[in-house]
């Protein structure tokens, strides 16, 4: 072989394997993205059934899979799915910092993307608009607001995980076309469910009005067959009537004949020549006769049809009646199974109303006080029920200026802190929420610190290698929500 032939032996080679290397990346990018839809399918389920640290953990590992193709960290599949670790963050566990980071990074990638209905509640959309003024402002040069530190944690772990895979081949146009085709259909879904209690409603609505329509009809039919019946019954008494005429009439003719018949035998004797008279009146009688009973057998067989047809008139109002019972009873269950169902919605919202007061004057807390001599003051009681949700309050002088509270916390035999970033309450407190999922074991251990505008540390109330303890009781008493009210002295 000459070197020419060569050199073209190894050109074809290394173009077989360059195109199959390219089949293989598109092939391993449908698989990324095929996961990645159906990680955020079951991530918007569990968010569904209240489960969000299910939905959580699953959307990460949909972020975690993006990483490991360059190309998919900009794919719109993406953009979908720290949406929805935005919306989890908002309105699952109420970090509108950690939310509205994750709204940055999706706008970002898909600056017209947008929440789709069923997951569009009011504070979601607050926290929405709120970061699509933030990405616009990055886009112009200004800085964003930091985000919680457990959503900064978080979101360091995405991003460094797949660092080390190699960028894979970029996408053709269709597949990104099929991709967005993809999210919007999984966008769709979300909306479908919102729409099931609506068919629910009308299909009862169609049955109602279907049962007053069968009740209507019936009606009339009994309407009709009670005037046919009192049609015939008319008809009978007059055949009745008619009947007895006759009867009579032959009772008068069959004694005016037997007068005659007396008076030609008396008459026979006397006149002979008036036997051929009586013998033709005699015909006469006995075809009149003849005639009468002809009309009074019709008669009869006109009775029993009228009696036969009256029978039938009552066997039908009889069914007429039965299924009108049926009707009602029917439409009485209809009822009461709707009155039943409108009692419990009432009684649910009673619960959700008096359920929502409860936690608004949980996170109001206490009244501040009026004087504190430490530099953070936490008024915190000496056991609260485990599993419930703990609404934690605090307060720092005012000559600390701080920047920003933080409550760190951690199960007993935990080796790590959780911390929460302390809000604005009504009151005056720096309030957070800790789940109750989180408030397990015998005792809860804490401490807090205030952060100055350049982050450090300027007060503390406790530290890690030696914080405080909050005592808690078994999950099997009926105990309610326990406060825990840090507050920062003025």
């Amino acid at each position: 072989m000459t070197i020419r032939a060569r050199v073209v032996a190894s050109i074809g080679g290394l173009l077989f394997w360059i195109g199959a290397a390219r089949i293989s990346a598109a092939a391993d990018q449908e698989a990324i993205l095929q996961q990645i839809t159906s990680l955020n399918k079951a991530a918007i389920a569990a968010y569904s059934a209240g489960d969000f640290d299910k939905a959580k953990s699953q959307l990460l590992q949909a972020v975690a899979l993006a990483k490991k193709d360059s190309e998919l960290q900009t794919h719109p599949v993406m953009a979908r799915t720290l949406l929805h670790l935005g919306v989890l963050y908002v309105d699952g566990f109420e970090d509108n910092p950690g939310g509205i980071a994750y709204f940055v990074k999706a706008l970002k990638i898909r600056p017209d993307i947008e929440v789709s209905q069923a997951l569009a509640t009011k504070s979601v959309k607050s926290a929405f608009d709120e970061a699509r003024g933030q990405a616009g402002a990055a886009a112009s040069g200004e800085a964003a607001p930091a985000s919680s530190p457990a959503a900064k944690k978080e979101a360091v772990a995405a991003d460094d995980e797949g660092a080390e895979e190699k960028p894979a081949t970029k996408m053709t146009a269709a597949e990104k076309k099929k991709a967005a085709a993809e999210e919007k259909k999984a966008a769709a879904e979300e909306e479908k469910r919102a729409a099931v209690d609506n068919k629910e409603k009308e299909k009862l609505s169609k049955e109602k009005a279907q049962a007053q329509g069968n009740e209507a009809k019936e009606r009339a039919a009994k309407e009709k067959l009670a005037a046919e019946k009192a049609d015939k019954e008319k008809q009978l008494a007059e055949t009745k009537a008619s009947h007895e005429r006759l009867q009579k009439e032959v009772k008068e003719k069959e004694k005016l004949a037997q007068t005659e018949k007396d008076k030609l035998a008396k008459d026979l004797a006397l006149a002979k020549d008036s036997e051929a008279k009586e013998r033709a009146a005699k015909e006469k009688l006995a075809a009149e006769k003849a005639d009468k009973e002809k009309q009074l057998a019709e008669a009869k067989a006109s009775i029993l049809q009228l009696q036969k047809e009256k029978a039938d008139k009552d066997k039908q109002l009889a069914d007429a009646a039965v299924r009108e019972k049926n009707e009602r009873d029917a439409k009485e269950k209809l009822e009461k199974e709707k009155q039943l169902a409108e009692a419990k919605e009432k009684e649910r919202k009673s619960n959700e109303e008096k359920e929502r007061v409860n936690r608004e004057k949980l996170a109001d807390g206490p009244d501040l006080p009026s004087h504190f001599e430490r530099p953070i003051y936490c008024a915190i009681p000496d056991e609260a029920q485990a599993g419930n949700d703990l609404f934690v309050h605090c307060v720092a002088q005012a000559n600390f200026k701080d920047k920003e509270i933080a409550f760190f916390y951690r199960a007993s035999g935990g080796s790590l802190y959780n911390s929460l970033a302390l809000e604005p309450s009504k009151k005056g407190w720096r309030a957070a929420m800790i789940p109750g999922n989180r408030v397990t074991g015998k005792n809860l251990q804490y401490y807090v610190e205030v952060r100055d505008s350049h982050g450090a540390v300027a007060a503390a109330e406790g530290k890690p290698s030696s914080p405080n303890i909050l005592t808690l009781k078994s999950a099997g008493g009926s105990a309610a929500r326990v406060t825990v009210t840090t507050v920062k002295a003025h």
